[in-house]
């Protein structure tokens, strides 16, 4: 429930297209007002590796400065005006951390913006949400705790400060500087934000600052400031093509439906463009999914499935809720005795084109189970399998052209190694990013084995207990052994 504090987020398409701009070596400042979840520049940093001080973030909303105070151990809750009501102090008391203590706030805003008595209708449904967030706040509260130490390791340091949009652009177009990168998601309807939250923000802090509601009227204005600047412009504009300011590039139209399209855009002549067209929502396809007490043995039928894309992510939000975006292409499920065990998003692009020789594991997650704690371990060892080899050939066509030698991850850790590929796929290469993550390559080289040999070999290795080995006595040689030496 947590994760629905804060909307907004802008579709995958849109973020991969913007940070897809950002050039580490040419921008030295990032600059992104309107920051909102940070989703784009934490995108930005887990890509390129850049150090959080370079990102200048400002927004009005208290959700956004709660991130930012995480990523700026400087910040403080007090020069914000931030103080939690007695009757919410619930949600704090006993934080360890400074991660713990900001998930702590982040939860009595979400406990305000639920309906209770005096605000909005109240339901059975509602009550049954702030009975569950209080009766599991710590449970909560350490889970989004842990998510916010991710973010804050990749953005350490970030400037964060609360401002009006229009001046942070003005700031921009004044520097009028080519080492600069600004990017912006505009509020597209006149008080949307403050019909949202307002009410609950109004009590857990007093913003230093005065406000001047930003009218979507002011975006042609807004936005023309950096139309003939050195820095780079790229920005969000969602549904209107009218505010769009002449001089500007189209560099993505997303289809959204119902005659709604979003663009990305910039003020320079970069030539990545795209179009996207509109994809019909389908149903998920509903099968068993392998229960937490389902017994497994040596005999147990494996098989891979390809499915479309809402039912492979029906199942990967269902084992792993919000994992986040992919650009994977092949959603596929692993299936044991006919019940779904993983989901896996694969991409095979750059092995079609011969770029690499092995496909891409954008994602693979797997049921929870009491008993088979490592069933990431058996779907990793599956996808190395020979079986599966012959599978994606067989379900892959455009990759009949090319030799596909393994699979590979790229995973981003605080370790130098990850505990789920260790073991079961070799380190390819290990780089230590600005922001103390390291970023891990594993790859695993098919082998010669079928899905049967394979899990046997998964419950060798990782579940049954190896038989005890007895050590032998040192037999004492006896003079008769001496002398016939």
């Amino acid at each position: 429930m947590f994760h629905q504090i804060f909307l907004g987020v802008a579709p995958s398409p849109l973020r991969d297209t913007i940070a897809a701009q950002f050039d580490p070596d040419k921008h030295k400042r990032l600059v992104h007002p309107c920051v909102g979840k940070w989703s784009i520049p934490t995108l930005i940093a887990q890509r390129t590796g850049i150090e959080g001080s370079v990102l200048h973030a400002s927004d009005i909303s208290l959700y956004s400065t709660l991130i930012g105070l995480i990523c700026n151990p400087e910040l403080t809750f007090e020069q914000f005006g931030i103080e939690v009501p007695d009757h919410l102090q619930l949600y704090i008391e006993g934080a360890e951390t400074r991660a713990e203590e900001v998930a702590g706030h982040m939860l009595a805003l979400r406990h305000l913006t639920i309906p209770n008595e005096g605000r909005r209708v109240i339901t059975a449904y509602t009550t049954e949400m702030q009975r569950e967030l209080r009766g599991n706040r710590v449970e909560y509260r350490r889970t989004l705790a842990e998510r916010l130490s991710v973010q804050a390791a990749l953005l350490d340091g970030a400037n964060y400060e609360l401002a009006d949009v229009r001046d942070v652009v003005a700031e921009v177009a004044e520097r009028d500087s080519e080492e600069d990168f600004i990017t912006a998601s505009l509020p597209m309807y006149a008080g949307d934000y403050a019909k949202l939250y307002d009410e609950a923000e109004q009590q857990l802090w007093t913003p230093t600052w005065d406000e001047r509601a930003f009218d979507p009227a002011e975006i042609v204005e807004t936005l023309g400031m950096l139309t003939d600047s050195k820095a780079t412009c790229v920005s969000l504009m969602y549904m209107d093509n009218s505010r769009i300011p002449k001089g500007w590039t189209k560099l993505l139209a997303v289809e959204r439906g119902g005659g709604r399209t979003d663009y990305v855009i910039t003020n320079k002549p970069l030539k990545l463009r795209r179009a996207i067209p509109a994809v019909a929502k389908q149903d998920p396809t509903h099968l068993p999914v392998l229960g937490a007490d389902d017994v497994i043995t040596r005999d147990s039928k494996i098989s891979y499935m390809q499915c479309d894309f809402a039912t492979g992510m029906y199942y990967r939000d269902l084992f792993v809720h919000r994992l986040g975006t992919t650009t994977t292409r092949i959603p596929v499920l692993l299936l044991i005795d006919g019940k779904v065990a993983a989901s896996v998003g694969l991409n095979g692009s750059d092995a079609a084109t011969g770029r690499s020789l092995y496909m891409l594991e954008g994602y693979g997650v797997t049921a929870n189970h009491n008993v088979y704690k490592k069933l990431q371990k058996l779907n990793t060892m599956l996808l190395c399998s020979a079986e599966f080899k012959h599978w994606v050939y067989r379900h892959q066509i455009k990759l009949h052209m090319t030799a596909v030698a393994g699979i590979q991850t790229t995973t981003l850790s605080k370790t130098r190694d990850s505990k789920i590929d260790k073991g079961v796929l070799k380190l390819h290469s290990r780089t230590e990013m600005p922001n103390s993550m390291w970023k891990l390559i594993y790859r695993g080289d098919f082998n010669e084995m079928t899905y049967a040999e394979t899990l046997d070999d998964w419950f060798t290795r990782f579940v049954d207990p190896p038989t005890p080995v007895t050590p032998k006595k040192k037999r004492q040689r006896s003079r008769s052994d001496s002398t016939n030496d």
